[in-house]
């Protein structure tokens, strides 16, 4: 399993081996070093609000699923009490 850090000897070999393709592709105008990869920027915000952040997704998801869950409970029970009163209402008759 990866920790996601890289080594200094790692990135040395990645160097070396992003060079050497760079070298063989590499026009007579382009630069003599292979180009830095972009790096895409890293979210630095602490953990702590990483996590709680996190926490906050899952209690909206939670939240949303309960909310839903009781709106077709209702539509069962609305539908059903609408059931019993139409029965009633024929005995009226």
């Amino acid at each position: 399993m990866s920790s996601g850090f890289v080594t200094e000897k790692e990135a040395e070999v990645d160097r070396a081996k992003r060079q050497a393709e760079w070298e063989s592709v590499r026009k007579p105008t382009d630069p003599e070093e292979a180009p830095v990869d972009q790096i895409l920027p890293t979210d630095t915000r602490p953990l702590f609000e990483k996590l709680q952040d996190n926490r906050m997704k899952e209690q909206e998801q939670s939240f949303i699923e309960i909310c839903t869950k009781n709106k077709n409970s209702n539509k069962k029970s609305n539908y059903t009490n609408f059931e019993k009163m139409s029965q009633n209402f024929g005995k009226f008759l």
